[in-house]
């Protein structure tokens, strides 16, 4: 945006550069936070089923209607080499909450699913820090609350903000998700870079 002709001195001038980086930083937060969008039978391909897509046959242990979701073998394998259980698997994957590395603040790649009212974003790909978790309250219910502890947690995966002591709570499960989309809109990414991103290649 080029605001060259005002003067940079005027009260004028000051409003409308405080508007304009308002708005060019609430662009750019907003972009990050909605991720790619991703049509539901797409992911299911990939590895990942949710909500009424026929379940995939790694199951996860209920965490909601619509959150309990299920993984292809390879995909379950995949983590499984790393160190994971199924459960923290499941939660953190799940999770609206887990959108920055514990360990190191970086941002994680995350997508929405297109016909979801929910609006979440959810992560592609978590760290090793997610590979053991403890479940803090609601085990079992769609209300869970946990926190991951594979690792030295110094960054609150929901906020990116050090944690400097504090202890991390994050939540997995809700109401029942909405029903698979019927719209002919595509996925925002390709199956390719879908792949990739599932496995953590960006």
């Amino acid at each position: 945006m080029n605001l060259a002709f005002l003067s940079r001195g005027s009260p004028m001038s000051r409003v409308v550069y405080a508007s304009a980086f308002w708005l060019l930083s609430f662009a750019t937060a907003q972009a990050a936070s909605d991720g790619e969008h991703v049509r539901q039978d797409d992911l299911r391909r990939s590895g990942i089923a949710w909500n009424d897509v026929a379940s995939l046959p790694v199951k996860c242990p209920y965490q909601g209607e619509g959150w309990t979701i299920s993984f292809s073998d390879e995909f379950y394998e995949s983590y499984k080499r790393r160190g994971f259980s199924l459960k923290a698997m499941c939660l953190s994957l799940g999770s609206e909450d887990v959108k920055f590395d514990p360990e190191t603040g970086e941002r994680l790649e995350c997508y929405s699913l297109i016909g979801w009212e929910s609006g979440g974003c959810f992560p592609f790909y978590v760290s090793d820090c997610f590979r053991s978790v403890k479940v803090l309250s609601g085990d079992g219910t769609a209300e869970q609350v946990w926190r991951p502890t594979g690792c030295t947690v110094r960054f609150d995966p929901k906020t990116g903000k050090a944690v400097n002591g504090s202890v991390v709570k994050l939540f997995t499960g809700g109401d029942a998700g909405d029903a698979p989309d019927q719209s002919q809109a595509g996925s925002s990414v390709s199956s390719a870079r879908l792949g990739k991103l599932l496995s953590g290649k960006q």
